[in-house]
């Protein structure tokens, strides 16, 4: 893994090895949760359409992500990363189509994409529910 810092408050984050079963390697999140520690960031916020899905140590919300969104994307990025995957290969995509800023949706703004939508999701944007003491998710699967 190769991590560049680009400018103050940016960086960017070169590819990260995960094992084969989808996990991200140990190492890798030791050197990445190091790495947001040297810039001065231990935690990050995952968003979806401008507002907050999930949030939490930088080493929790990458090794066990909640949020059906942030679980997308980790599928897609450890799909890449996987040991067998070949560069011609596509990546797995997320159903649907990111919302128009201008036409957000009432309830969440993942639910007209997520795998996990129930009712309630688009009738009103869920709170933070905390599952886990320092991980507040907002989605409606963790509370209500």
């Amino acid at each position: 893994m190769k991590l560049t810092h680009k400018a103050a408050g940016t960086f960017a984050i070169a590819p990260t090895p995960f094992h084969d079963d989808g996990r991200i390697d140990e190492k890798s999140i030791d050197r990445l949760t190091d790495f947001y520690a040297e810039v001065g960031c231990d935690g990050v916020t995952v968003l979806y359409a401008g507002r907050t899905v999930e949030a939490g140590a930088t080493r929790e919300v990458l090794a066990r992500p909640l949020h059906p969104y942030t679980q997308a994307l980790m599928r897609i990025a450890t799909a890449g990363m996987s040991a067998g995957a070949r560069a011609s290969e596509r990546l797995p995509t997320i159903a649907g189509e990111s919302p128009d800023p201008g036409c957000l949706p009432g309830g969440c703004r993942f639910e007209p994409r997520c795998s996990e939508r129930m009712e309630v999701c688009s009738l009103r944007y869920p709170q933070a529910f905390s599952p886990e003491p320092t991980r507040p998710v907002n989605c409606f699967k963790y509370g209500e």
